[in-house]
């Protein structure tokens, strides 16, 4: 079933106005690593400031920042006094992302611009740090995207980008092919996963380097596994029969677990350096 929120097939209107428009549906997903996430490693978000390992009043660039709560949930990790340009084609995310930046009073400056990542609205050169923070899988053509963001990088600039490992949270996406249809698989992954980042990266940036941090989910609720698979394609368009279905099998796969269903996930970064 095609998925027009990701990959080459992706439908910008389709983007915003029923995924990004504000965050609900991504608050959906939130709350399950939120409610039911495991981890012996840091905070995800602390966890990617400290390996994006920015210098000290640097020019930062988030693009596809999304409500941003990197800024605010990260900022242990980062340094104070960044300068940040918080961007994303979605007004309503850029605003959220600048009160949450603004909120933590942590910044040196923060501005928010409406942008697409594939023809960015900057000069050459213009900052000392890039972040694409789980966003890659949503363009049509990634590599696209990757050589605008080195053309607004200076040389020796630092890009970093997040997203899931190849094989993420596949007892998730198998309920929800069995209900709906489609692969039972993480659609950003197979779009652009860890190492297919690392892949088209390398042919792009210097010093490539990829790590990962394991996880799990540990649900007990069928009514937030439902409300997570029905806020993006296919469970978005789903009629009122296939959600129950759904709903039972979930409900079915708790009990067969004991109580809970055993959700692991791998995601990670992959960071390099501009050429100089």
């Amino acid at each position: 079933m095609n998925n027009p929120t990701v990959g080459a097939g992706v439908n910008p209107s389709e983007l915003l106005d029923r995924q990004y428009r504000d965050s609900k549906k991504l608050e959906a997903r939130a709350n399950l690593h939120r409610r039911y996430g495991r981890s012996d490693g840091p905070d995800w978000f602390v966890w990617t400031a400290q390996q994006a390992n920015l210098s000290a009043g640097a020019k930062v660039l988030d693009i596809g920042c999304g409500p941003g709560w990197l800024w605010g949930a990260g900022k242990a990790g980062f340094p104070a006094d960044l300068d940040l340009t918080l961007a994303d084609f979605s007004p309503g995310m850029v605003e959220a992302a600048v009160k949450q930046a603004t909120t933590a009073d942590y910044y040196a400056h923060v501005e928010g611009v409406v942008a697409d990542v594939s023809h960015l609205p900057f000069a050459d050169a213009s900052f000392d740090a890039v972040l694409a923070c789980h966003m890659l899988y949503h363009v049509p053509d990634a590599t696209v995207a990757l050589k605008e963001l080195r053309r607004v990088l200076r040389p020796g600039g630092i890009i970093a980008v997040t997203t899931n490992a190849e094989g993420n949270m596949a007892p998730l996406y198998a309920l929800g092919a069995a209900a709906f249809g489609g692969a039972a698989s993480d659609p950003a992954a197979d779009i652009f996963g860890l190492h297919r980042a690392k892949a088209l990266m390398e042919g792009l940036f210097d010093d490539v380097v990829m790590t990962s941090v394991d996880g799990d989910l540990n649900v007990t609720s069928a009514e937030d596994l439902v409300l997570a698979l029905t806020s993006f394609p296919p469970g978005q368009d789903a009629d009122d029969a296939a959600v129950a279905h759904l709903y039972e099998l979930t409900k079915a796969a708790i009990a067969a677990g004991g109580g809970a269903i055993h959700i692991p996930k791998t995601q990670g970064m992959v960071r390099g350096l501009a050429p100089r």
